[in-house]
């Protein structure tokens, strides 16, 4: 059986960058993945990015923070 861990609030991560003034595309073109895969995390749709774009996408908040 796998073990649950604690995972980021994507949809809190994007909005905190969104709130720093960048549209979904610009966000989506710095950490490299399409607008629609931005708006499905977050909205929930979609519950994990891939690990890489987790990262990035955790820089750039760090960056705009």
């Amino acid at each position: 059986m796998g073990v649950r861990t604690d995972t980021e609030d994507w949809p809190r991560v994007i909005a905190d960058i969104r709130g720093n003034g960048l549209m979904v595309k610009a966000i989506a073109r710095k950490v490299g993945i399409a607008p629609t895969t931005l708006h499905d995390l977050a909205s929930g749709a979609t519950r994990e990015p891939c690990y890489s774009v987790g990262m990035r996408l955790l820089e750039l908040r760090e960056k705009l923070l």
